[in-house]
């Protein structure tokens, strides 16, 4: 069973066990629970690419895709040592 603190926690962890999902995306009618979700997605739609590998420059639209790309860098790294 799991506990929260505060109620606002609470409230957030709820739509986890619903499958409505009333957050609409206006460009291509993709549905979320959350609306930090559809926030996030939204980005997928606007070109914008604010996170840069710090080794060979491209650009990414999300962090966690970035960490992924530069672990081909740092594998290289690794394996030649």
């Amino acid at each position: 069973e799991k506990a929260f603190q505060f109620q606002y926690e609470l409230k957030q962890h709820l739509p986890a066990h619903s499958d409505e999902k009333p957050f609409i995306c206006e460009k291509c009618s993709k549905a979320f629970k959350r609306a930090c979700s559809l926030k996030e997605h939204q980005l997928t739609h606007s070109g914008i690419k604010q996170h840069h590998c710090k080794y060979c420059g491209k650009k990414f639209t999300y962090a966690s895709s970035l960490r992924m790309h530069e672990k081909i860098h740092t594998r290289k790294k690794n394996a030649s040592l």
